[in-house]
Parts: C-alpha cells; structure tokens; sequence
C-alpha cells in the first residue's frame, strides 16, 4: 500500500509537470496572394486648346459703337483711329476701367471688330476741316445764359433721378455718359435744354422737364466746379 502522504506528492508533481507544458503555437495564416485589377485606370483628359476670339457680329458692334464709344467721342476720331490690335484692346481695356459698360466676355470681340472695321493698314477719312467760328460757337456761351438762375438742391434731386446713372454720381461720367463739369454746355442753356428734352445717341429724351427743371440742373451741375 502507497502512504497517503505519497499519493499527494505524486499528484502535485503532475500538476507541476501540466504547468510546464506549453500550448501549442496556432499555426499562422498565409497571405493570400493579391490579384491585380483588371479594371483600367481612367483616361487622364486631353488638354483643350483656349477657345479663339472671333470678332463681334457687324450689327452688334456698330449698335455698340454708337452706344457706348459716339456718346464721347466723334465719329472722326473713332475712324481715325488706326491702332491695330494691340492698341484697340489697350483702349477698350482703359474705357472699361473708366466706366465704359463693356463685359469682360466682349471686350476681346469688340476690339477685334474695330481692328476689322478700321485696319491699320488703310488710311482713314480726310478729317473734317472746321472753321475758327464754328469751332468758338461749339464752346462760346449764349447770349445771357450766365444769368441763368435756379434751385441747385432741387437740381440734385433732378440729377440723382435722371442723370447720375449714365454721367455718374458726382457728373465726371461713367462711360455710359460725357463728363459734365465745366462742360461748355452749362453755359449755353438754350442748346443744353434741346438735349435733354430731345435726347442724342444714347442719351435719352427727357421731355417732361420743365423751363424751371432745366435751370435747377444748369445751376446744380455750375455749382459743381
């Protein structure tokens, strides 16, 4: 017979040695192998060249012409205005900056007509000669039109509603309309009240103006120097 106290020292040996054992290493998985796609790649897009300017449509521009550039300018120094292409887009692009209502998307086009219209390789018109008295009565103040009086702040509401829109807030023009102060106009009232009531090219006529309307604007617009 084995002592008791044998049994138990047997049976903690084993449980030791149980201990010491260790549990097997689960077997690693291997990597699947990696299969290339199939799918193409997306086409990387063909640059596209810049679309070319092509000069604006023969009535479009000649509509523009008289609206945007006769208001200021005479048709002789237009005319005479063999600048090449260069030249013509430097000079819308200093008209758009003073105002002259020309988009962006037109101002290329545009000067591209002029370039068509008026090449610098020709010769422009003969300038039209004028006489020393004609050239004093275009500037020279009427009889009695300094004598002129009205409401200058009734001529700034008049201004305000009617005018400031084309010739500007403070009346230096906008490229829509001519600059105002000093203008020679101011002084001859007579011809200054057939324009505005009968309008010119863009300008357009304002004929419900009244005698009195008419010198609170000249009075207004003489206070402005």
């Amino acid at each position: 017979m084995i002592p008791r106290c044998a049994g138990w020292a047997a049976m903690l040996t084993l449980a030791a040695c149980a201990e010491k054992q260790v549990a097997p290493t689960p077997a690693e998985k291997t990597p699947e192998p990696k299969v290339a796609s199939t799918a193409p790649a997306p086409a990387t897009p063909a640059p596209q060249p810049a679309p070319v300017a092509t000069a604006m449509n023969y009535d479009e521009a000649v509509i523009a012409e008289v609206e945007l550039c006769s208001t200021c300018h005479s048709a002789e120094l237009i005319q005479d205005s063999r600048i090449g292409e260069a030249g013509w887009k430097a000079e819308i692009t200093k008209m758009r900056n003073w105002g002259a209502t020309v988009t962006e998307e037109n101002a290329t086009p545009f000067a591209l007509w002029f370039v068509g219209h008026y090449p610098a390789a020709q010769a422009g018109p003969p300038p039209r000669i004028v006489t020393a008295k004609e050239a004093i009565a275009a500037v020279a103040p009427e009889s009695g039109g300094r004598a002129i009086r009205g409401d200058k702040r009734a001529g700034a509401a008049t201004y305000t509603k009617d005018c400031a829109s084309c010739h500007g807030a403070d009346a230096q023009g906008t490229g829509g309309g001519p600059v105002l102060i000093e203008a020679p106009v101011l002084y001859q009232p007579q011809r200054f009240a057939t324009l505005t009531k009968q309008g010119k090219g863009r300008m357009p006529a304002f004929d419900v103006l009244q005698k009195d309307d008419i010198n609170n604007l000249i009075a207004y617009l003489r206070d402005l120097r």
